[in-house]
């Protein structure tokens, strides 16, 4: 009977070995995460890149304070001298000027088939009250309450949606003070700051997007034309413009 000899059998063992970090990803690869791809809230779709693309001079000789785009041709302001002033919107030229029939001063306008601000005024000489209401497309009616220094939003049953008071921090440090107050295709609500010299521009919720700036200076009145195009009232400089 023939004996099968011992077989010694040698288990093999692991030993570990510090491998630089940079080898790691030039043998194996590395992993990297995407970016997020969501714009939030739009925020590029309103005015991707702010510019004026034309400036129309009221010949006003006293303050400018609004602007209101009746139609595709027409653009009507008022200002200091008890006036309006209606322009062709594509000459930019004066087509008709005729003066209030109150004798007051007028620091807003409103026309027919247009939602827009408006100041209190009674018999006597006008009140110091300010305010300024448009309708959002969601039916929303938006209040720039000058006073308050602030922007109300409420619902169709008149229930508080959100009250909007600035954005911090403020272009030139100053109070948020909004005047005229529009809405846009997207529901965005846009108020201009007399102080700061700028426009904000909020959502639907109320919430900051933006500021529009392009060298405006004392804006007090606006509006948005077919494309979203803005027109903002300058109250000094008695200038309007639009802008893309």
């Amino acid at each position: 009977m023939e004996i099968i000899p011992k077989v010694e059998i040698r288990l093999p063992t692991f030993s570990t070995l510090q491998v630089p970090e940079e080898l790691v990803s030039m043998w194996f690869g590395s992993l990297t995460f995407g970016t997020d791809t969501t714009t939030p809230r739009n925020i590029k779709q309103i005015l991707p890149t702010p510019g004026i693309i034309s400036t129309v001079a009221t010949q006003y000789t006293s303050n400018l304070y609004k602007v209101v785009g009746y139609s595709e041709k027409q653009i009507w302001t008022n200002g200091d001298n008890c006036s309006v002033k209606v322009f062709q919107s594509d000459q930019r030229t004066i087509f008709k000027s005729f003066k209030t029939l109150s004798g007051h001063r007028q620091e807003s306008i409103a026309i027919p088939k247009q939602k827009t601000g408006y100041r209190t005024e009674s018999a006597v000489p006008p009140l110091d009250i300010f305010l300024y209401i448009t309708e959002n497309r969601n039916l929303d009616i938006c209040i720039s309450d000058h006073g308050a220094g602030a922007v109300v939003v409420v619902n169709q049953a008149g229930e508080l949606r959100f009250r909007y008071t600035g954005h911090t921090p403020a272009l030139k440090n100053k109070p948020f003070d909004p005047r005229g107050i529009t809405t846009d295709s997207q529901s965005h609500i846009l108020i201009d700051d007399i102080k700061n010299h700028c426009v904000h521009v909020i959502d639907h919720n109320g919430e900051f997007l933006r500021y529009v700036v392009c060298g405006l200076s004392f804006p007090w009145g606006l509006c948005t034309e077919e494309n979203d195009l803005l027109l903002v009232a300058q109250y000094r400089n008695r200038k309007i413009d639009i802008i893309s």
